[in-house]
């Protein structure tokens, strides 16, 4: 699935670059504060941090999980018999 990365002060900023970027019916997958990093950075202040996606992205990805599961599942139970078979 592809995911992108924003970041802004403050969520209203980082939700309309969300938004400017991925369209209205983005995915937000994950979002959290974050602190700069050490060095030249100590004057910066915390930021938010959101990772999102586009719908039909996400879409896919659901989409796939059942019919991996479903493949994964066949392959062990051919496994197994194999393994039962004198």
């Amino acid at each position: 699935m592809k995911t992108s990365k924003f970041s802004a002060p403050t969520m209203r900023e980082v939700l309309a670059k969300v938004k400017a970027e991925l369209g209205e019916d983005a995915v937000i997958l994950k979002s959290e504060k974050v602190k700069p990093d050490k060095g030249m950075n100590f004057l910066k202040k915390e930021m938010i941090e959101v990772t999102a996606a586009r719908p039909e992205d996400v879409k896919e990805e659901l989409q796939s999980g059942p019919e991996f599961a479903e493949t994964l599942d066949k392959t062990i139970t051919s496994e197994v018999e194999n393994r039962r078979a004198p």
